[in-house]
């Protein structure tokens, strides 16, 4: 019989890039606050994210893409395909390789075809000139870091100035520009400021 070898399928490409990108630079990825997310945590969070209200789905701070890859096999393909071909699939991240690789891996995963329709979009998620579309919901695993100053660029919230927590500021933004949305909150956030 012939052996079938599927040890390069999607999501083992996209943990291959992950493992390559915190090999590369793995003090920037910490003091940046990116962490990956394990497996069992993104099955429980896309189960939760299926049942939420909204049109639009967005991957905030989506790296190379295991929430959204994951999401997406929850729904199963056909589903996942009409996502994408319609438009309605949004992608953020402020790194370039890591974005690059998860829009690569959703087009080896659903076809090349489809690759007008992904909004990936490279920014700064919390710029003020970063707005998330109108009726949509959030799956993220926000940065985790302290930050010193609040860039001029970023909304001057009560949360951001008492916290300096990125994650706290990811978290505001993300709560109040969308319809629903399932965040990965660390356990220190509970007793946090």
């Amino acid at each position: 019989g012939e052996i079938k070898n599927d040890f390069i399928s999607w999501n083992h490409f996209a943990e291959l890039c992950e493992i390559g990108l915190a090999l590369r630079d793995k003090q920037a990825k910490k003091e940046s606050g990116q962490y990956y997310t394990p497996d069992d945590v993104a099955m429980v969070m896309s189960d939760w994210f299926e049942s939420l209200a909204g049109d639009n789905v967005c991957d905030v701070a989506c790296g190379t893409g295991k929430l959204i890859l994951t999401y997406l096999d929850t729904i199963g393909e056909r589903k996942a395909i009409e996502l994408i071909r319609s438009g309605k699939l949004y992608l953020y991240d402020s790194d370039e390789t890591a974005l690059s690789i998860c829009k690569t891996v959703l087009l080896l995963k659903y076809g090349k075809q489809l690759e007008p329709y992904i909004h990936a979009i490279h920014c700064d998620f919390l710029s003020k000139t970063i707005n998330l579309p109108d009726n949509c919901k959030v799956i993220s695993n926000p940065p985790y870091a302290t930050v010193n100053v609040i860039n001029s660029d970023w909304s001057k919230t009560n949360v951001a100035t008492h916290t300096k927590e990125l994650y706290s500021m990811f978290m505001e933004k993300i709560i109040k520009q969308s319809t629903s949305s399932v965040i990965i909150t660390p356990y220190s956030f509970i007793g946090g400021s």
